[in-house]
């Protein structure tokens, strides 16, 4: 079918199976000398946070080392839970089997 334009309109057959995006659990530690994923914390991925739990500025850190861990834009990770707290649910907007294979294995 063409359009008043006399480009053809195409359907796209996409897998809408597949899931976008994610939560992942995390057990946040602030003040750390720098930000790194320490391993797993029972289901919870422990990271410590290099800088305080103070005004949302260790969760600011948490997104971004996230970002930058993943390489995905800082807009795609929202803490959604647990502004207040270690544990924290992260809702990412990205694939789980691109994220998943990066973290540590679960002993």
């Amino acid at each position: 079918m063409s359009t008043p334009t006399g480009k053809q309109n195409r359907t796209r057959s996409e897998d809408t199976s597949a899931p976008t995006s994610f939560t992942l659990p995390v057990r946040a530690v602030p003040n750390a000398k720098k930000s790194e994923i320490v391993g797993w914390h029972g289901d919870e991925l422990k990271i410590k946070i290099a800088a305080p739990a103070l005004d949302g500025k260790a969760n600011a850190e948490l997104v971004s080392f996230l970002s930058e861990t993943f390489v995905l834009h800082h807009s795609l990770f929202e803490v959604t839970a647990g502004q207040k707290g270690r544990s924290k649910l992260i809702r990412i907007q990205a694939p789980p089997d691109k994220i998943l294979p990066m973290l540590p294995p679960r002993s």
